[in-house]
């Protein structure tokens, strides 16, 4: 063999070794550090007691958590002490009360208020009662409040026989559920409806903004018009002013 040939088989073996060693130093790595995300999945098990929480685990509960991540609840809310006074809010907020009625808040000619949902079920704020209508009910269902403060059912005060099983009633509460978009409680102080809409309401603009009911394409036509919504500046400069100043984010 000459001096070039055993010269260049040198340099093989040379680069061979460095790529083997290369790939058993990306080998310890990689498995190195599964072992640390391993030992750390025990450790997080151990820490938050995740043994504990899957035998909790509530696949009802959990998705009205995911509800939240793609849809908006309005509530209604009648105080047994103020009959006859309906508040409607975005989410149940102070700052968020509808002034004029939104579509679905129907008003009866007897001072009644009804929640009109997408499927046709309905529930009715009288001054002594709350009335639910559904589907799944042959008939209507009547809450109200004893004497005693306790919520009840009217026909079911002394047993729960013949309730669907999506009622609940304890001495405190009436928790009704027929659907994650339908809900409504029965207090002592109060009777309260969670209408869910699927979407982000308010999500460019806020509750209180003059363009809370424009969509991001409405607010862009805004540009091209000639009627400025803000005599001090362009519709444009208004509309971003508005979307960045978005109290509600």
């Amino acid at each position: 063999m000459t001096a070039s040939a055993a010269l260049t088989n040198n340099t093989v073996n040379e680069k061979r070794e460095a790529i083997e060693a290369h790939a058993t130093r990306q080998s310890r790595l990689m498995f190195g550090g599964m072992a640390l995300i391993a030992l750390y999945l025990i450790a997080s098990f151990i820490q938050f007691d995740i043994g504990s929480i899957v035998q909790k685990w509530n696949p009802t509960r959990a998705s009205m958590f995911v509800l939240d991540t793609y849809a908006h609840k309005d509530h209604v809310t009648m105080k047994w002490k103020e009959p006859g006074k309906v508040e409607a809010s975005f989410e149940g907020g102070w700052r968020h009360v509808y002034q004029t009625p939104p579509s679905w808040l129907v008003p009866g000619a007897d001072g009644a208020q009804t929640v009109t949902f997408a499927n046709g079920s309905t529930i009715t704020f009288f001054k002594d009662r709350v009335v639910m209508t559904h589907e799944e009910l042959s008939q209507p269902l009547t809450f109200r409040v004893s004497a005693q403060g306790k919520p009840y059912i009217e026909g079911h005060e002394s047993s729960q026989a013949g309730l669907p099983g999506w009622i609940r009633v304890s001495e405190s509460k009436v928790e009704v559920r027929p659907s994650l978009y339908e809900r409504l409680q029965v207090y002592k102080t109060k009777a309260e409806v969670h209408r869910y809409s699927v979407g982000w309401k308010y999500f460019w603009f806020d509750f209180d903004s003059k363009l809370r009911d424009y969509s991001l394409f409405g607010a862009i036509g805004l540009a091209f018009s000639g009627e400025r919504l803000d005599p001090e500046q362009p519709n444009f400069s208004f509309a971003l002013q508005e979307f960045l100043n978005n109290e509600i984010w």
